[in-house]
């Protein structure tokens, strides 16, 4: 299978946030925004944006497959695509959602390709900043015709780190005072960026479904950075579960120091 040309995804992901993200963009009414079952938010311009997105990227292989975000939703065997032997676009149409409804600039589109439930491509958009990253297996990760390189940690020293932490985790003893910042974007797209460009150092995320993480997964390994499972350290598979929730680096030296730390503050 012959991966398409990563601009020509950079143009649609553009041509999507321009035509339906951007002109919404907080300015959504009452009755443009719902609640799924999962309490999370769902606006109209995910389901145009997603809608908008899956029927591109099908033509541009023929063949392939889709696991939208939210046509998952309302079918959730669709993620099964992920462990046969079909191309498969993987799609987060509008991440950060609830950044988006009320104007936040952080959020994200997510496009990535399988192919037998390996990632071979992704791209990240941050369609208000007009910044678009791409990963391809064994060529790097890019951005604007550069070639990006996660940060070089040094000694990795934990008081110079910074990096994201869900509000259950940051809260856990032994944590005070170990990092030298902690945030959370409520965005993963907004944070795997900010990894590859350097200005984060790792997340933790313990929810691991496939829109979330595929993209970001292939843009930071590509760029030398680490991603996998908190517990045990294992590659991340699209169709499982993680305990414990994967963490993402900008190095295996990162990933090792933070994981351990983090690992121990689940343990007590």
């Amino acid at each position: 299978m012959i991966i398409p040309d990563p601009n020509s995804i950079v143009a649609l992901m553009k041509e999507c946030s321009e035509r339906i993200l951007l002109p919404s963009f907080g300015k959504l009414g009452k009755n443009q925004i719902w609640q799924k079952e999962n309490n999370s938010l769902v606006t109209q311009a995910d389901l145009d944006s997603e809608k908008f997105l899956i029927r591109r990227l099908m033509d541009m292989v023929p063949g392939s497959l889709t696991v939208g975000e939210e046509e998952t939703e309302g079918n959730p065997r669709i993620l099964d695509y992920l462990e046969n032997e079909h191309a498969v676009w993987v799609v987060d149409p509008l991440d950060g959602t609830s950044n988006y409804a009320r104007g936040d600039k952080k959020f994200a589109i997510l496009i990535s390709l399988c192919v037998k439930g390996e990632i071979v491509a992704g791209w990240l958009g941050m369609p208000a900043f007009d910044l678009y990253l791409w990963g391809i297996k064994g060529e790097g990760t890019w951005s604007q015709g550069q070639k990006l390189k996660t940060k070089d940690p040094g000694g990795a020293d934990l008081l110079l780190l910074s990096g994201s932490l869900g509000d259950r985790v940051r809260k856990l003893s032994g944590l005070e005072n170990q990092f030298r910042s902690i945030t959370n974007y409520r965005c993963c797209g907004a944070e795997y960026v900010d990894i590859a460009l350097g200005k984060l150092d790792f997340a933790h995320y313990r929810r691991t479904k496939p829109w979330d993480h595929c993209a970001g997964n292939i843009v930071i390994r590509e760029a030398g950075g680490a991603i996998g499972e908190l517990i045990g350290g294992s590659n991340y598979k699209p169709w499982q579960s993680a305990k414990e929730g994967i963490l993402v680096a900008s190095s295996d030296k990162v990933f090792s120091k933070v994981g351990n730390v983090l690992r121990k503050a689940l343990i007590a």
